[in-house]
């Protein structure tokens, strides 16, 4: 088991809207699996299972040590993942390595972190919601879609550009604006 925390003096409390998801979430295979929501009076926590390291850290242990074909798995599983997640009606909103965990085992990718996440698809039709006008900027500068740095909503093509940026990143691809500091916005 783990626990993720949050302390009470955020201006926001996320781990609760992220509980709510991961619960709809429940059952997926890419998914990890959500025990319980625990609120005291200092902080928030959810009870989950406890997985191995996020992807981004993976391949700085490995240094350029890991085969073509290997990486090409891990991206088929990281959309595969996403896809799991899109048919559930929810879009993540910040695609990138460190939001993807190795199952311990390391046989199996997890998504995770859905802080950002939003509901896509109406419960009842399936279908998508009404876009926003105008939407704030949402994910991590460096793997956000063009559409995010516009402040158009997002969709589950987002999800993809960012999948798509990540990709290049993993296959050593130099992504030009990547120069400045990678930091999420919320």
């Amino acid at each position: 088991m783990a626990l993720k925390v949050e302390k009470k003096d955020k201006n926001k409390n996320i781990l609760i809207f992220e509980y709510q998801v991961l619960s709809s979430l429940k059952g997926l295979e890419h998914v990890p699996n959500v025990y319980d929501f625990v609120n005291n009076s200092e902080q928030n926590l959810i009870v989950m299972d406890l997985l191995g390291i996020n992807l981004a850290k993976a391949r700085r242990c490995l240094e350029q040590r890991y085969s073509l074909k290997i990486v090409i798995q891990i991206l088929i599983e990281m959309l595969t993942s996403i896809r799991e997640v899109h048919d559930r009606g929810f879009i993540h909103r910040d695609v990138k390595a460190s939001n993807f965990v190795l199952c311990r085992d390391s046989r199996r990718i997890f998504i995770v972190d859905f802080g950002l996440a939003k509901r896509h698809l109406d419960q009842v039709t399936k279908q998508p919601l009404p876009r926003r006008r105008k939407a704030d900027f949402r994910g991590t500068v460096s793997f956000a879609s063009l559409n995010a740095h516009n402040n158009i909503d997002l969709s589950r093509r987002d999800d993809i550009w960012s999948f798509y940026f990540t990709m290049l990143d993993f296959l050593n691809e130099k992504l030009e604006w990547r120069e400045q500091r990678d930091y999420t916005i919320t």
